[in-house]
């Protein structure tokens, strides 16, 4: 019994936000349902033979006609956009709340994020690059410091990122952001003329390499 009392204490919300949400889909089916209409009824008028004479000219329909096709037509449900916010809501609280718990690292592959992000600084101009790195795994990585690659045609340059958070240990669902100024490398070093595609690596302290895409700088054309 404490067992069932510390597994309902942990995770009520979610429980909680089933059953709404299992309530909530009943509910949208039953008034999604077509209602039951009466059986029509009959009505029959009086009808006056005529020869068959095809002059060409479009045919009238009757009121009984009419009425037949406009009873056809699918009619929209007002309350069907609202049933479709209120399903997505949910949807999204379940998720939000399995994230914060840790619960989709174990439903989802597991790795480690490492991406860079280029674009222009909007009051000076200058370039620069947002590296980030997450650690999506269930045991904790220690990343050493990154490199800055520049790249043109089959050549390369690298410099190491001087960053006193380095080495860095990231835990399970951690991770870590930093911004570099890219002008300063062209400015520095006159050899990195024409070294125009910029991207980044980063090792961990078991000498696992990530890499991102050397991207052109003429393709950036983002501002912050």
């Amino acid at each position: 019994m404490e067992k069932l009392l510390a597994f309902w204490q942990r995770n009520k919300m979610f429980i909680i936000s089933v059953f709404g949400f299992l309530l909530l889909m009943n509910w949208c089916g039953r008034i999604m349902m077509p209602p039951t209409s009466p059986k029509p009824v009959e009505t029959v008028s009086p009808s006056v033979e005529s020869a068959d004479v095809d002059d060409g000219l479009p045919r009238l329909k009757s009121y009984e006609e009419l009425m037949t096709e406009r009873s056809r037509r699918p009619e929209s449900d007002p309350a069907s956009f609202f049933l479709f916010v209120m399903m997505l809501t949910a949807l999204l609280l379940m998720g939000y709340y399995a994230y914060k718990k840790g619960w989709l690292s174990t439903l989802f592959p597991q790795w480690v994020r490492f991406n860079i992000r280029l674009y222009y600084e909007r009051k000076s101009g200058r370039l620069l690059l947002k590296l980030d790195v997450f650690n999506n795994t269930a045991e904790s990585k220690t990343f050493m410091r990154p490199y800055l690659l520049f790249k043109k045609w089959g050549s390369g340059r690298s410099f190491v990122i001087k960053n006193d958070l380095f080495p860095l240990t990231l835990t399970p669902g951690t991770g870590h952001s930093m911004v570099i100024d890219v002008e300063q490398f062209w400015e520095k070093v006159p050899d990195l003329k024409g070294f125009n595609r910029v991207g980044a690596s980063i090792d961990t302290s078991f000498g696992k390499s990530y890499r991102t895409w050397a991207y052109p700088r003429w393709f950036v054309v983002g501002k912050i």
